[in-house]
């Protein structure tokens, strides 16, 4: 009887966590609601940190499986020798898809034994360039001696691609011998400056100090190729904030440092890790357009979560560039320290269509951030019936995917109905082919 009761709870817990199916289809188009305002329904409210993609719902997990008394079947697993022999048989299948002699390679080279780095050594003789290049970059995870040996070898391949495998390879291994060898060949001029500048995110991914400086000191050469800057500057913000402040605190001041460089380094910003974004804000108020709308975007794709609300607020009451407010929207919807009250006759006001459609997904966000009755009733009365019309009726594909999104990432039972509205209506072919493709 226990057992039984435990099933019947497990499965209850399973049934009733599931997520609600969405509201049917709206009969008449138009969502009814009494009259309501900003200011009695939402107040200061503030917003988590963003840590769920758009679009997707939370899962509960299975129950556990109930214990029995059945025998218990034993699986026999490979062993060790055995893996390696499958392994290398598959890298050298020449039948197989390319993609998964890549993977077997990657595999040999984690397990990194006598055996498995002479598998990869014996397929490097009749591979493809491309198999070399995937062989040479695993064997950068394998510190056993053969495989180090055979990096060094494919390094000096006439083939560009299988070269650059290695190069990569060499990133992999972090060790202080691998970072060396790059520093040696980014100040190479005798190689290509497309060669050095997968050298230089190379030495991004060693996380070494020797690395870091010497990026340092090419990215302050001048005349350096703006493409080659830009990997420069890339591999520079790989490594954490901390450890790079000071180093973008002053390429960015720096009078020597044109307009584009200045861009690429703001753009390279945005994939750095650490508490940039006092720096983003500062640069989101230069004079110059190209780094205000670099510095916003950074602020949209940068880790920081949770403290530059208020200043963003502050940043959105004083900029009149759109393209910049856009995206300062969007960063909000990373933030906690700001209210909407505050913010929503701003977005009332807002006039430029990819400015205003911003603000709007931004209550959005907050509506399924929220989960009040007061928010979902604002929504569906003011926010709902302007983004379901941007979905059929807006300027392009993009701005009309963008009221998608933002409806689905309300997720309340209206806003999905409108999604499926949307879907029957829409004069779009391509919005038709998207939205029926995930039914």
């Amino acid at each position: 009887m226990f057992l039984i009761a435990v099933a019947l709870l497990a499965a209850a817990v399973f049934i009733f966590g599931k997520r609600r199916p969405p509201a049917a289809d709206l009969a008449s188009g138009e969502l009814q609601q009494p009259n309501r305002t900003i200011s009695n329904v939402i107040g200061p409210q503030l917003i988590a940190s963003k840590t769920e993609a758009v679009g997707t719902t939370s899962r509960t997990n299975p129950p556990a499986a109930i214990q029995t008394n059945q025998p218990q079947t034993q699986v026999q697993r490979p062993t060790a020798g055995a893996q390696v022999q499958q392994l290398a048989a598959q890298l050298s299948n020449a039948a197989l898809p390319l993609k998964e002699r890549k993977r077997a390679a990657r595999e040999l080279a984690q397990a990194c034994s006598d055996d498995s780095v002479l598998a990869l050594k014996q397929a490097l003789a009749n591979a493809p360039a491309s198999l070399q290049a995937a062989i040479a970059e695993a064997l950068g995870i394998c510190a056993h001696p053969e495989a180090k040996a055979l990096l060094a070898s494919l390094l000096q391949s006439q083939n560009q691609q299988v070269a650059l495998g290695a190069v990569r390879g060499l990133g992999n291994s972090q060790s202080s011998e691998a970072a060396w060898t790059l520093v040696g060949l980014l100040n190479d001029a005798s190689r290509s400056v497309a060669f050095r500048a997968q050298v230089a995110d190379a030495l991004g991914e060693t996380q070494r100090p020797e690395a870091l400086e010497a990026l340092r000191r090419v990215a302050h050469q001048s005349g350096s190729d703006q493409a080659f800057s830009e990997s420069v500057l890339g591999g520079i913000a790989k490594f954490p904030f901390d450890q790079t402040r000071s180093f973008f605190e002053t390429y960015l001041q720096s009078p020597q440092v044109d307009v584009e460089h200045r861009v690429a380094a703001l753009q390279a910003l945005e994939q750095t890790s650490g508490e940039v974004g006092d720096l983003l804000i500062k640069y989101a108020r230069d004079p110059d357009a190209e780094i205000r709308l670099s510095a916003a975007r950074a602020l949209v794709s940068g880790e920081e979560r949770g403290s530059l609300g208020k200043p963003i607020v502050e940043l959105l009451n004083e900029s009149a560039d759109q393209a910049v407010r856009a995206n300062l929207y969007r960063a909000l919807a990373f933030q906690s320290d700001w209210d909407l009250q505050s913010l929503w006759p701003g977005i009332q006001r807002e006039t430029d269509a990819a400015s205003r459609l911003a603000g709007l997904g931004l209550a959005a966000d907050m509506t399924r951030r929220s989960q009040s009755p007061e928010m979902t009733a604002f929504f569906n009365e003011h926010v709902l019936p302007e983004l379901k019309n941007a979905a059929l009726g807006g300027a392009d594909f993009e701005t009309q995917m963008q009221a998608i999104i933002a409806l689905r990432a309300a997720g309340t039972p209206e806003a999905l109905a409108a999604v499926d509205q949307v879907a029957k209506l829409t004069k779009n072919p391509k919005i038709a082919r998207v939205l029926n493709a995930k039914k």
